[in-house]
């Protein structure tokens, strides 16, 4: 065949262009498609500020329940697509969690079953239960989610009478932030007087002693020792305080409370005296297994593990300080003078325990076996306002109560409250700042410049 016979077919240059587009509007369709489906996000923040918290998609893992949340916003209203980012990561962390936003003006219809409703309302439903969130942020929303997929809010009790802690104190030494955060998980915090009641409230999932400065009654005790037989939980944070009933209720449960004031200089904190306490040692318990920052105790005692304890009781050490710590025994010139100095004579070299739990095996009522739970901390200063968003302090406190609750499923890191974070440094990390930002960085800087100087000469 000849060569005129061939046809030969050339494009022209606007053909060609009209190619290369269709061919490249192709591509990002499918990329488009492909990234919707493949969606992904890393979070590089040291706070996680743009991710959940493990608290959050550990409840979301456990709902079985279809959870509904309506938005009701206006156009441009400023907080709209914060909560719409959010309802967005909680939708794609569970199947069971879907969202809708409205616009209240346009629908009325669909407000009036929720009542009044201000734009920046978030309304949770599942099944016949509903709630609104004013202020949509994951810490609401997990409480409502929590609240609605329930069975029943939690009973914990505070106990008074004896110099507690106060619950609804926003000053920097009570406990509202831990209030807080405890009815976000749906527990419903009440005070209780002992010596008021003939026994412990029945609906009492976990009974909490807060740095009480006096004594119990020996009848008080013995309703919480019974509390306990029955399957009871009970949480007690106790200051160096000398309070011997409390402190011989503990022995019978085989935990020692150690006298004198638990010192560590070799982990001080910047800007604090020796009676600060910083710990970053765990054990591999449900409560302290997954906590990996320090825990800061103002003034602690040591809770030590005693031989002497009846068949049946179970502790397990949680928070233990440095080797180079120890009890200092003369409180006296410690606390008039200042003078702090270990003596081997009379003082005990670390490192020592701050917090024990304990799970005790009794028998109810009914004849069946109960398995009681207890766990005492040697401070409640590390609860207080001024330190609950301090380093691990406020995940201590909160796996430590769903521990209690038997609430396992959800002992994780809690929400963040994003505010102001302190910079925590320890003497040895202290000293090498100050070796690199004072002496060997103008050192080097002076070196350079007489190095530049003589080239130029």
């Amino acid at each position: 065949m000849s060569r005129e016979g061939k046809k030969q077919f050339f494009l022209t240059p606007l053909q060609v262009s009209v190619l290369a587009t269709l061919l490249l509007l192709a591509i990002l369709t499918v990329v488009a498609m492909t990234s919707l489906k493949l969606y992904g996000r890393y979070d590089t923040t040291v706070t996680r500020r743009y991710s959940l918290s493990e608290q959050t998609l550990s409840v979301l893992e456990n709902i079985h329940r279809e959870v509904r949340a309506l938005g009701f916003f206006t156009p441009a209203h400023p907080h709209e697509e914060k909560t719409v980012e959010l309802l967005k990561q909680i939708s794609d962390a569970t199947k069971y969690f879907t969202f809708e936003i409205i616009n209240p003006e346009k629908n009325p219809g669909r407000t009036r079953k929720y009542g009044k409703i201000v734009s920046g309302t978030l309304v949770l439903e599942s099944g016949e239960r509903w709630e609104k969130v004013l202020k949509p942020n994951e810490n609401t929303i997990l409480s409502a989610v929590i609240r609605i997929t329930g069975d029943e809010e939690r009973g914990i009790y505070f106990t008074v009478g004896h110099g507690e802690q106060s619950l609804d104190d926003t000053a920097e030494s009570g406990l509202a932030k831990a209030m807080n955060a405890l009815g976000s998980l749906a527990f419903d915090a009440s005070p209780v007087n002992l010596l008021k009641l003939e026994n412990v409230p029945e609906d009492a999932d976990v009974v909490v002693i807060s740095g009480p400065t006096k004594d119990f009654f020996v009848d008080e005790l013995d309703n919480l020792y019974a509390y306990i037989e029955k399957g009871g939980s009970l949480l007690i944070m106790m200051d160096p305080d000398h309070l011997p009933e409390l402190e011989q209720f503990c022995q019978r449960f085989g935990i020692h409370l150690g006298r004198g004031v638990i010192i560590d200089k070799s982990k001080k904190i910047t800007g604090s005296d020796f009676l600060m306490t910083l710990v970053d040692q765990y054990s591999n318990h449900d409560i302290t297994g997954e906590i990996d920052s320090v825990s800061i105790f103002p003034l602690s005692r040591s809770v030590q593990v005693s031989g002497v304890r009846r068949e049946g009781i179970t502790l397990f050490p949680l928070v233990r300080t440095s080797d180079e710590s120890w009890i200092e025994t003369d409180v006296f010139n410690l606390f008039n003078n200042g003078i702090c100095r270990f003596d081997e004579l009379e003082d005990e070299r670390g490192p020592h325990t701050i917090a024990v739990a304990c799970e005790v095996e009794g028998v109810s009522e009914d004849m069946q076996n109960k398995v009681g739970r207890i766990i005492v901390f040697g401070d409640s200063d590390f609860v207080q306002n001024t330190y609950f968003d301090q380093g691990a302090n406020g995940d201590l406190f909160m796996n430590s109560v769903l521990w209690l609750s038997r609430e396992k499923d959800i002992i994780a890191s809690p929400p963040v409250v994003h505010e102001f974070y302190p910079i925590i440094l320890t003497k040895p990390q202290l000293q090498l700042l100050f070796w690199l930002a004072v002496i060997l960085l103008p050192l080097l800087s002076l070196f350079i410049g007489i190095f530049v100087i003589r080239k130029i000469r």
